[in-house]
């Protein structure tokens, strides 16, 4: 019975065992190096408990999972949430991710990022790209550049009220170093 799996606190509902919004790429100096990043146990009103990377090193014949860190509560960090997982190989076979993460329960979010220099195994604290607790950040992504290794990209969403958003980037700041 799913009523039975879904477990209640303060009007919202998780979803224990969901694993929804994933990303994926693929590492193109080891192609057979694949990473999918998703949301794991999925609230019903927004976010999850964390962010998990499935990774496999033989071309998706094998599967491991592994718990990005520090991104909420449930993995170390300060925040209650994350969602919006992204990820993306640089030129150099480093893995970057990027998540929003926040509390449910004030208007605390931020963009944070990571790192991988193992193909997914293991990942760096997150970086802090930006925070705020006034506007709603949304809808972020991450985009290594092709042709200088480490360097990233970083754009998302912010919710200005009343109505309206801006669009913001980090313009290619080095995180990994």
């Amino acid at each position: 019975d799913d009523a039975a799996l879904q477990m209640s606190m303060f009007g919202s509902t998780v979803y224990p065992a969901s694993e929804v919004e994933p990303r994926s790429a693929i590492d193109l100096t080891n192609p057979s190096n694949i990473v999918g990043e998703y949301q794991q146990d999925r609230w019903d009103d927004g976010g999850a408990r964390g962010l998990v990377a499935s990774v496999s090193h033989d071309g998706g014949a094998s599967w491991a999972r592994v718990v990005v860190p520090k991104l909420t509560k449930c993995s170390g960090g300060t925040y209650d949430r994350a969602s919006d997982p992204w990820v993306s190989f640089g030129p150099d076979g480093v893995l970057y991710a990027i998540s929003l993460s926040f509390d449910a329960f004030d208007s605390r979010n931020a963009i944070l990022a990571s790192w991988s220099t193992d193909g997914g195994d293991t990942w760096s604290d997150p970086v802090e790209i930006t925070a705020n607790d006034n506007t709603v950040l949304d809808k972020e992504s991450i985009t290594a550049d092709p042709s200088h290794p480490g360097v990233v990209y970083a754009a998302w969403d912010a919710l200005v009220y009343p109505g309206g958003s801006l669009h913001a980037s980090d313009r290619g700041r080095l995180v990994s170093s």
